[in-house]
């Protein structure tokens, strides 16, 4: 299924998910004039087209007190592209992996609560 291809109430229910994806089914049916069954039953529809693929947590990290946020540009051979991405994926410090224009390329973005978890991540 495509955007171009959801009705509009679809469409209202997404644009109440994106502001704010904690809102319980009955919240939403308020803002967008229908029943909480109906929500739930159209939310668990477009999560099965893929349209929804997940609810997210958004952390400011200019707001902590401490650590860092730092971005890496990651280069590698193509037989280790694969093996590469899912390493640093799956790290606890590691917030966002994009892959780059230009063969084998990523942008990876994390966050460091302290120097020496920093340091680890590096090594």
């Amino acid at each position: 299924m495509q955007m171009d291809e959801l009705d509009d109430l679809d469409r209202k229910i997404l644009n109440a998910i994106e502001k704010n994806a904690r809102l319980s089914y009955s919240e939403i049916g308020e803002i967008v004039g229908v029943s909480r069954v109906s929500v739930k039953n159209r939310m668990l529809l477009l999560e099965e087209k893929g349209i929804i693929e997940g609810y997210y947590t958004k952390v400011n990290p200019d707001s902590a007190s401490e650590g860092t946020r730092f971005f890496l540009e990651v280069i590698t051979q193509p037989d280790q592209y694969e093996q590469v991405t899912e390493r640093i994926a799956s790290k606890e410090i590691i917030r966002r992996v994009y892959s780059v224009t230009g063969e084998c390329r990523l942008l990876v973005e994390g966050f460091a609560p302290n120097k020496a978890k920093y340091e680890l991540f590096m090594r």
